[in-house]
């Protein structure tokens, strides 16, 4: 995967001051070991469901209910999780996402049962997917704070390696730790709350966010 960032960075000789030069960056795909299974379990899922129709939505969740009553044996053992991961990353990349469509979040087979039956009973709020872009509006200054995206760091290699990569530019270029000032690991490194530091924080954690859902 390859992402266009671009931070305010001293300008090259001849540019205007101020002016954000592009820094590339490279997603490699993970290293042996180092990938999803190396990081801590997500706590939440998602399963995505859509249908042409409300009513397809619904009965495609009975379809599920249907699977998790076929595999319940299975997914009491402790390989319950990687399924679920399975099912769910089959389901958003492997099915079209249709106009009609629904939202699953779950913690295990038990949260996913009762959320799925409350899709097949009706009782969800429908959505139906209307917009032909997709566009991320993300918040400005005054939106910080000291730890924000630190789970998402641990949890999830592609944005750990965008906040890498950013932390890195900010390393050359001021001697001092970008992620250092986020999480709080060295309170001498920066104030968070500090313009300087806040707008590049934010910045990447934005970056990481939009890296992270377009994987």
């Amino acid at each position: 995967m390859r992402l266009g960032l671009f931070l305010i960075m001293p300008a090259p000789a001849g540019s205007a001051p101020g002016a954000a030069r592009p820094v590339e960056l490279l997603l490699p795909p993970p290293a042996e070991g180092q990938g999803e299974a190396a990081s801590p379990a997500r706590a939440t899922r998602l399963l995505p469901l859509s249908g042409k129709s409300d009513g397809a939505v619904r009965d495609l969740a009975g379809l599920y209910l249907e699977w998790l009553d076929a595999r319940s044996e299975e997914l009491e053992a402790p390989e319950a999780d990687a399924i679920l991961a399975d099912m769910a990353w089959t389901a958003s990349v492997g099915r079209s996402q249709l106009g009609n469509r629904a939202a699953v979040p779950f913690r295990d087979a038990a949260s996913l049962r009762e959320a799925l039956t409350t899709v097949a009973e009706g009782e969800h709020e429908p959505g139906q997917g209307t917009a032909t872009k997709v566009a991320f509006a993300y918040t400005g200054q005054a939106s910080q704070w000291v730890g924000m995206g630190e789970a998402l760091y641990e949890r999830e290699p592609v944005a750990r390696a965008v906040l890498d990569r950013c932390d890195a530019v900010l390393r050359g270029e001021r001697g001092k730790s970008l992620l250092d000032v986020m999480f709080g690991w060295d309170e001498s490194a920066g104030d968070l709350d500090d313009p300087a530091w806040t707008q590049p924080a934010i910045y990447a954690l934005e970056c990481a966010l939009t890296a992270l859902w377009e994987s």
